[in-house]
């Protein structure tokens, strides 16, 4: 199954101008969405160069140059910064609730 994505991928998916949307590849493949992307999770860790876009044209694609490669972290990078973002709220509101609810037991 793997094989096959990643051929998908390699010939019909060539940079970031082609990428497939997950819905297509499970389709494709006969699998979950969630399978497809645990696989190109795999692909990824055993090296092999998938990006993916959040803006269309949306879904994944082999990175066919350094550029692709910077834009892709680039957008990584984004993300993991607006989900810091989003954890040091969580925790700054759940300190203020815990801070009002020991002041309530005075």
């Amino acid at each position: 199954m793997q094989g096959q994505l990643l051929a998908i991928l390699r010939h019909e998916a060539f940079g970031s101008n082609n990428p497939i949307k997950s819905t297509r590849l499970a389709k494709r493949l006969e699998i979950p969405e969630r399978m497809v992307r645990h696989l190109i999770r795999e692909l990824i860790r055993e090296g092999y160069p998938i990006g993916s876009r959040v803006r269309p044209p949306y879904g994944f694609y082999y990175i066919r140059s350094l550029d692709e490669k910077q834009e892709y972290a680039a957008q990584l990078r984004s993300r993991i910064h607006e989900l810091f973002g989003r954890l040091y709220d969580l925790d700054r509101a759940t300190a203020q609730a815990e801070l009002t609810k020991q002041m309530e037991m005075f």
